[in-house]
């Protein structure tokens, strides 16, 4: 598994999110329901990426979460970052402490370009490609 629960949660409500129309305000138990995620587990999450203005949170009975961004805006690695995960630092794969350019470990270059090329990866994925990704699974399942 690449990316912990709650960055997979997260992805997971912003697809959610990113799917509905401009400016439309989701309720928590909507967003859990539709993306599968306990609740009291979500409202963490949204708080998260409510700090970092990836979403708008408002409260109160006519109150909700939407995207704080449009979907083209809002990168994968964002969403990574705000729930605290950081594909791209340089640990060691194998959680070798010592391992690094200079003492390498027997996966270290191989890692390496692989941590390079995801973190580009991340980068260039939006909220938007997720949700025209998701809609695409949607209609060939709904094809078969």
């Amino acid at each position: 598994m690449i990316f912990s629960t709650p960055v997979q949660y997260a992805i997971r409500a912003m697809t959610f999110l990113g799917e509905q129309e401009v400016g439309k305000l989701s309720s928590i138990r909507e967003i859990s329901r539709a993306a599968s995620i306990p609740m009291p587990y979500l409202a963490k999450i949204i708080n998260r990426l409510s700090r970092r203005r990836l979403v708008t949170a408002k409260r109160g009975p006519a109150g909700g979460v939407m995207l704080g961004r449009a979907a083209s805006e809002i990168t994968l690695q964002e969403i990574v970052e705000a729930l605290g995960g950081n594909l791209a630092a340089k640990r060691c794969i194998l959680g070798i402490s010592e391992c690094g350019d200079d003492v390498p470990c027997p996966l270290h270059e191989s890692w390496k370009s692989v941590r390079e090329t995801l973190t580009s990866k991340l980068r260039e994925e939006t909220v938007r490609d997720l949700v025209a990704a998701h809609r695409a699974k949607v209609k060939r399942i709904a094809g078969s």
